[in-house]
């Protein structure tokens, strides 16, 4: 009985099944989808999202589009927010703030930086619409 409670409690945390999904931050390479990062990927210049996070991600990246487009700014203290287990953090910079996404797996990390203060909105509106489509062609292979 005890190692059946103490199975029980292992496995979520082993994570049996959960696809990776390794995201080129240049949006160039297909998606590679694995059981396992490990530090090379991260160093070879890609991000991470769990297969099952990728709508809520999309869905969190087409909010932050829409406030750009529509020329509203970030709220003076922006709430950072947590899609399975990818989260989307504001840095300020300035005047402006810096938007990242940021994924963990077996204690390694990766982002991607969504808005940089440092380009236009039409800069960021462009790279959010190609990272848009790139998430949504790897949904529909």
């Amino acid at each position: 009985m005890k190692y059946a409670i103490l199975l029980s409690m292992l496995l979520p945390a082993i994570g049996f099944g959960q696809k990776i999904a390794l995201i080129d931050r240049h949006l160039s390479k297909p998606i590679l989808y694995v059981e396992a990062v490990d530090y090379n990927q991260i160093q070879k210049g890609y991000f991470l999202i769990y297969e099952k996070d990728i709508s809520g991600v999309i869905n969190g990246i087409v909010s932050i589009r829409s406030l750009i487009s529509s020329k509203k700014r970030f709220s003076a203290n922006p709430k950072n927010f947590v899609t399975g287990n990818t989260y989307f953090s504001y840095f300020k910079k300035g005047k402006e703030y810096e938007v990242a996404i940021d994924t963990k797996s077996n204690m390694m990390g990766s982002f991607f930086t969504l808005v940089d203060p440092a380009k236009s909105d039409a800069e960021n509106l462009q790279k959010i619409d190609r990272l848009l489509d790139y998430l949504k062609a790897s949904k529909s292979s």
